[in-house]
């Protein structure tokens, strides 16, 4: 058994985890998804796809803060993304609530200027 933490480690389990079929339907999931793991001073990246863990890699600090620069990034359009919904359904409100006393447009006002002020 290769020892942790290595690359081969990392690939000896996935191989495990992704021949098991078990694994597909007791209660898991799809995963799209980039994991780092830090150990001491060692930093590996895990990709997975789907049901199955693809590959194991070794990376080094830039790489590290490239996929932190991303994901914050990310973080960043979703929560603008939903700023934008939240508009989108102040909109829908605000043109069901004209013929209302108008508080659920006023309700819907005050926490999209909440989530902006964040």
């Amino acid at each position: 058994m290769p020892v942790f933490p290595s690359v081969e480690w990392f690939e000896a389990v996935s191989r495990s985890f992704n021949s098991n079929e078990a694994n597909r339907t007791a209660g898991g999931g799809i995963a799209d998804a980039d994991v780092g793991i830090i150990f001491d001073d060692q930093m590996f990246l895990l990709n997975f796809a789907g049901y199955e863990c693809e590959k194991a890699s070794v990376i080094g600090r830039s790489d590290l803060e490239n996929l932190l620069e991303l994901a914050s990034f990310l973080i960043d359009q979703l929560f603008k993304l939903t700023i934008d919904l939240q508009r989108e359904v102040f909109l829908v409100f605000d043109i069901i609530d004209r013929n209302n006393d108008g508080c659920s447009s006023a309700v819907i006002r005050e926490n999209i200027a909440d989530i902006e002020g964040v």
